[in-house]
């Protein structure tokens, strides 16, 4: 009885194939990071108070975010802030995988905060406005916020990244971040407590 499975047994019958495979995906998922790299330069270039970030690609869960530095989270917790998600390319790939979208989110704030009243703050900025479908995040203990899902179907991202340079894809972020820049006011405003706290 073999120790290896059947897909296993075919994988290693066209080993040499199967490793020029590897190396082109690796390649594929590295410069699809520099990608979101270049999308998190232009938003931090379009709105310069947003003086922290970060790239999830390629090894990560698909997101990329921005936020400031006065949106403290608990060290080893991703940043608070405006995030695009969702998007690996497994995503991109499959009408299964995570849905992409647009979230802001407190995550697990780095001092005092009343969680349950910020929720209700999020939801009330989110829900009356018109034109964009919010929903509560609902993402467990910590976190607090509103995400979108984006408009594009998988298969426009994906030509719209796999074009011109991705020019498209880059210029496609930008307008699903826009939308989040709105709550920016209500994060300075649930974060107050904490710079107090900390002055």
């Amino acid at each position: 009885m073999s120790s290896f499975n059947e897909p296993e047994l075919c994988l290693m019958r066209q080993w040499n194939d199967a490793r020029l495979l590897e190396g082109s995906m690796q390649s594929v998922r590295e410069k699809y990071s520099a990608v979101f790299e270049k999308v998190l330069d232009e938003i931090q270039k379009k709105y310069q108070a947003f003086d922290s970030r970060q790239n999830l690609f390629p090894k990560g869960d698909g997101r990329a975010g921005v936020g400031k530095k006065t949106w403290p989270s608990k060290a080893g917790y991703y940043i608070s802030g405006f995030w695009l998600g969702g998007l690996l390319l497994e995503n991109l790939a499959s009408e299964t995988e995570h849905v992409p979208h647009s979230f802001a989110w407190i995550n697990h704030p780095d001092g005092p905060m009343d969680l349950e009243e910020a929720q209700r703050k999020f939801d009330d900025a989110a829900f009356n406005k018109e034109g964009m479908q919010w929903y509560n995040t609902g993402w467990g203990k910590g976190i607090v916020g509103v995400w979108c899902p984006f408009r594009q179907s998988r298969q426009e991202l994906f030509e719209l990244l796999t074009k011109d340079e991705a020019c498209g894809f880059v210029a496609c972020m930008l307008a699903h971040f826009a939308p989040l820049v709105q709550f920016s006011k209500l994060m300075d405003d649930i974060h107050g407590t904490i710079n107090k706290a900390r002055q």
